[in-house]
């Protein structure tokens, strides 16, 4: 019995955390492909925890490609997780031969063909931002230097005008911080976070995590306690507003049935391409 309730609340932090993360992803990306081992059988419909992801995934437009057994047990422990059209599905195979070439793993490996256009390094959606390596900064000697460049106000012999004190002064400290963290620049992929992650979502998301920390940590109940209440409290906002979120997109665009189509569509990650019957030319 310690087991199973062992495995039970581990499962039900798994469901939370890959809900948590799907939500995270659901918006900032066109296309989602996920791989790998869950420890999940499920091959076994019956089970609960199958009925729960499949639903899980289903909610954000996702499917799971794998249906065969995927490890020497005869268990479909591993999934391929995508939104439409990511992968070629003819060429999805599980190396149920090639599995002698890895006699370590009691997992079969699996081989499927990406789509060219996705495989291919996307170099548009870039940013450029600028930055400074402050936590290399060594404190005495930017105390000493900014304290050393910044004597020259206090000589009595050249008098200044408050404008020009001020404007000395700012570059003095532009000056010393440039020679100890100099502005480092790079290019970042410019992706927006889910609609509904507002301000008052992500104060509370991260006094949750805050709160995890601090009950691994620690495992004392009170701790636990204030975790446990955290994390309901951010899963109950999380579903309030992309609840609110969807139901202002559909009124959005319910004045026109053309619209509210082409929305769901997009909701529900439907392929646009429209497969025509063969025909012959008269």
């Amino acid at each position: 019995q310690w087991y199973q309730r062992r495995v039970a609340v581990g499962t039900f932090f798994f469901f939370e955390d890959l809900d948590d993360f799907l939500a995270s992803i659901f918006l900032k990306f066109n296309k989602i492909l996920i791989c790998g081992d869950i420890n999940l059988h499920l091959d076994n419909f019956k089970a609960p925890t199958t009925t729960k992801f499949t639903e899980l995934i289903s909610s954000y437009g996702l499917h799971q490609l794998l249906s065969c057994a995927t490890q020497r047990s005869g268990h479909t422990l591993d999934v391929v997780i995508t939104s439409n059209k990511i992968i070629n599905e003819s060429s999805l195979n599980v190396g149920l031969f090639d599995a002698t070439l890895f006699p370590s793993c009691d997992h079969f490996p699996i081989v499927f063909k990406i789509q060219s256009d996705l495989a291919t390094k996307a170099t548009d959606g870039l940013k450029p931002i600028s930055f400074r390596n402050t936590k290399k900064i060594n404190t005495e000697s930017f105390r000493s230097d900014l304290s050393t460049s910044l004597s020259v106000l206090n000589d009595n012999t050249t008098p200044f005008e408050f404008s020009e004190m001020i404007t000395l002064y700012d570059g003095e400290c532009q000056q010393v911080l440039d020679s100890h963290a100099p502005l480092l620049h790079k290019q970042i992929k410019d992706r927006p976070s889910a609609p509904w992650f507002d301000g008052e979502y992500k104060v509370l998301r991260i006094k949750r995590r805050k709160a995890e920390k601090q009950f691994i940590k620690s495992g004392r109940p009170e701790h636990k306690a204030l975790y446990v209440e955290l994390r309901e409290s951010c899963n109950s906002l999380s579903a309030t507003k992309k609840k609110q979120f969807y139901r202002n997109q559909f009124q959005k665009h319910n004045h026109s049935p053309k619209s509210l189509y082409q929305f769901v569509d997009h909701f529900m990650d439907k392929d646009k391409t429209l497969i025509l019957p063969p025909n012959e030319s008269l």
